[in-house]
């Protein structure tokens, strides 16, 4: 979107990946606010696990880059102590794939690019639609999970391809109308 991120800011770091079990299709996701590393030792962050439906969940894990010692974290270590801590009680499966890891900007400065998502009134629009219903908010949260797109069957993919329909038709507008800083 043209925006930069600011060096002395804060930011975060996540990874995620999949693994089986029997609560797949429960109806509530589960957030860890005690996340440990492999030694015990607690980092400020958190873990998820979100039920997919499919068989699965989505584990993961973040923390923040204020935390001591943040240089030396290793994603991969946290992700699987907080696997272990969790195992018992969600019956989970190995991992179904490499977990991914990605950074997450973490700022309290409104920032927008060429683009129209830093666009103050999409935005509470979009996250009240995104919350309203729990049709809709059980679509978000597979949006979220990178479970579905617009050419999944049924009402989310169909959600999906409206969204993108929607968003393109009107791409150009807001783009000559975004926010101002």
């Amino acid at each position: 979107l043209g925006a930069e991120r600011d060096p002395n800011e804060p930011f975060g770091l996540a990874i995620r990946t999949y693994a089986e079990t029997p609560r797949h299709s429960d109806a509530h996701i589960e957030a860890c606010l005690t996340l440990k590393d492999e030694n015990g030792t607690a980092v400020p962050g958190y873990g998820w696990l979100f039920p997919a439906g499919d068989g699965t969940v989505n584990i993961g894990c973040g923390a923040l880059s204020t935390m001591k010692g943040f240089k030396s974290l290793n994603l991969n270590k946290l992700c699987d102590a907080y696997r272990d801590q969790m195992t018992d009680s969600w019956s989970l499966g190995p991992y179904l794939e490499r977990p991914r890891a990605w950074r997450l900007p973490m700022s309290a400065q409104k920032r927008h690019g060429d683009g129209w998502v830093g666009h103050q009134a999409i935005l509470r629009s979009g996250l009240r639609l995104a919350v309203g219903t729990e049709t809709i908010a059980r679509i978000t949260l597979q949006v979220m999970g990178n479970l579905i797109d617009n050419e999944t069957p049924g009402a989310a993919g169909r959600v999906m391809n409206v969204a993108d329909k929607l968003l393109a038709a009107a791409d150009p507008l807001l783009r000559r109308t975004k926010a101002a800083a």
